[in-house]
């Protein structure tokens, strides 16, 4: 949901709406890291299941950064301190090209890279990920309902 309203929003230049769905999209990928490496010593079992290896988009480190919001937003801050933050790279003319740092929220629609207080995500493969564990969901349901 989160990606189809990121579409529509870049279409119609909606920034505020683009940038909730992008931050949606993060943030449910997030959860779904979550899920999927609850703690260190998890077994895995659910990863198994739905065939989700430890080198998966969704198991980078910057799904765990921003997480956490609060330590997020100190790190970022400490990196340009005593200067005021640009809110976006998205102006009423467009993308402008600061560079991601210089942004609390950056979009490269061209690359498809989103950067949240200095933490980038590449959305298209982040996208794979979660489709692909969608599709291994429905067939477990499938299966499971068969035996129900």
């Amino acid at each position: 949901m989160a990606y189809g309203d990121a579409t529509t929003a870049l279409q119609a230049r909606d920034a505020e709406r683009l940038w909730y769905s992008l931050e949606g999209l993060v943030s449910a990928a997030t959860r779904l890291h979550h899920l999927l490496w609850p703690s260190p010593d998890d077994s895995g079992e659910l990863r198994g299941t739905l065939g989700v290896e430890d080198d998966s988009p969704l198991n980078r480190p910057q799904l765990f950064r921003v997480s956490s919001l609060v330590s997020t937003l100190e790190t970022w801050n400490s990196l340009g301190p005593g200067q005021p933050p640009l809110l976006s790279n998205l102006g009423p003319n467009g993308f402008t090209e600061p560079s991601p740092a210089d942004c609390v929220r950056c979009f490269a629609p061209e690359a498809g890279s989103f950067t949240l207080y200095g933490a980038v995500f590449e959305l298209p493969p982040l996208l794979h990920a979660v489709v692909g564990i969608a599709q291994r969901v429905e067939q477990e349901l499938k299966q499971l309902r068969a035996v129900v």
